[in-house]
């Protein structure tokens, strides 16, 4: 049987040198995917799936984790919750580690952890919404499944390398059946100094799935972090949701995806336009004939081709091996509402006192846990199926990306195979038993 190894930093200083920190990639997305709240379900299966989340923590009061209806968790958990300092699993959140010097808990002090590991199996919550913007149910995509979180990176962010070997070695010792991860390098790393790529082989020696996601500098061909062919690298992608802000000033000034959550401004203040500012410096001379007034963002279609990558996430081909194409999938990544810690500013600006209980983010980040639930999903009807044969079907039954870039009409090389299809990726493997 494996257990954790009682030396990480021996262990990680053998295979990587010296430390190094890697760093986060910072409800309608499953009703996109075709994932509704009516989709046929193995409940009793699904309830055995263990998510593990090598995150920044989670707040454990969040509704998305409580666990109303759930039973004790299942035979095969082996981990344990360090609880401390007010935290406490149930038998929804089953396990909770911390390997970070800033907290004497997992608790979140960031929103990150908290916001993936509900993506990928936080229950169903109605009326949730971001100030009256994204109205609805916000929910994982099986809300059935257990959760059992790492905490791998601090409340900056920053996620060492030795922590995230000891997260890797504990959740697969503590029985976990998928691993999501949502952090990365700068860059491809060499398979041997990586230490996601070292954790998720040993997690796919033991028959457990790896989602990462593939980072956040984009759109420049070749930034892709996460290489390894034994990891399943998630792009992010838009959906059809969409959000309408106006300037008002004179002319209506639409912007796609910029959310503007405050009230609509009553009176009309100076502005400039941004071409003013970079052909001259700025002065109150420019604003003194031009006012205007911000509106609150409304919920709208998406007008634009989607599912389109973002032109945030991170590209192929991969610099490692380049006979291997990464990233492997897309998922939602843009503008993802889900659960949130309330004592953080929504918008990370200390002036902003505002706090919500759900939140909007945007990143690979939030694409992964959309592949970890997904993949949940398909184990929930086929529990003897591989790692391999579920990330195959996956990629193999993806929907269309549109290949022009979100920020221009240019055609760019992707190296993604499609956009993830959970439903009828699901149907193709019940077909087929």
């Amino acid at each position: 049987m494996y257990s954790p190894a009682s030396a990480h930093s021996s262990i990680l200083q053998e295979a990587i040198g010296e430390g190094g920190t890697f760093h986060l990639h910072t409800t309608g997305s499953w009703d996109f995917l075709g994932l509704h709240e009516t989709a046929k379900r193995n409940p009793s299966i699904e309830s055995d799936i263990i998510i593990g989340v090598l995150d920044s923590g989670v707040w454990p009061e969040s509704e998305s984790f409580s666990d109303k209806g759930f039973g004790s968790p299942p035979k095969k958990w082996k981990g344990t919750c360090q609880e401390g300092a007010n935290f406490t699993c149930n038998n929804k959140l089953i396990g909770a580690r911390f390997y970070t010097d800033d907290s004497p808990s997992a608790r979140d002090s960031f929103g990150h952890g908290t916001h993936t590991a509900s993506t990928a199996a936080g229950n169903s919550v109605n009326g949730v919404s971001f100030f009256g913007l994204g109205n609805g149910t916000a929910r994982g995509g099986v809300p059935s499944a257990r959760i059992a979180v790492y905490k791998v990176c601090n409340g900056k962010g920053d996620c060492e390398n030795a922590n995230i070997l000891a997260g890797f070695d504990d959740a697969i010792a503590d029985g976990v059946d998928i691993i999501t991860v949502s952090l990365g390098g700068k860059g491809a790393q060499s398979f041997d100094t990586d230490p996601v790529a070292i954790g998720g082989f040993h997690a796919m020696e033991r028959g457990i799935l790896k989602t990462q996601s593939a980072g956040n500098d984009g759109p420049f061909e070749g930034t892709v972090s996460s290489v390894a062919p034994w990891l399943f690298t998630v792009a992010a992608s838009s959906t059809n949701r969409g959000f309408e802000t106006t300037l008002e000033d004179g002319f209506t000034w639409l912007t796609g995806n910029t959310i503007n959550a405050f009230p609509s401004m009553s009176t009309s203040v100076p502005i400039v336009h941004g071409f003013q500012v970079k052909l001259s410096a700025c002065t109150d001379d420019l604003a003194r004939n031009l006012t205007g007034r911000i509106l609150k963002s409304k919920d709208v279609e998406n007008t634009n081709p989607y599912p389109m990558v973002a032109s945030f996430s991170s590209r192929g081909p991969n610099n490692m091996v380049a006979d291997i194409m990464k990233p492997d999938i897309s998922a939602p990544g843009v503008n993802i509402l889900a659960a949130f810690l309330p004592l953080s500013s929504p918008s990370s600006s200390p002036s902003d006192k505002r706090s919500v209980n759900y939140n909007f983010l945007s990143g690979t980040s939030m694409a992964a846990p959309h592949v970890a639930g997904a993949a949940a999903y398909i184990k929930s009807f086929h529990p003897d199926w591989s790692p391999s044969a579920i990330k195959s079907a996956i990629m193999t039954t993806g929907k269309y990306v549109s290949m022009f870039s979100s920020t221009t009409t240019e055609l760019k090389p992707l190296f993604v195979l499609g956009n993830i299809a959970p439903v009828p990726c699901c149907l193709l493997v019940l077909e087929k038993l």
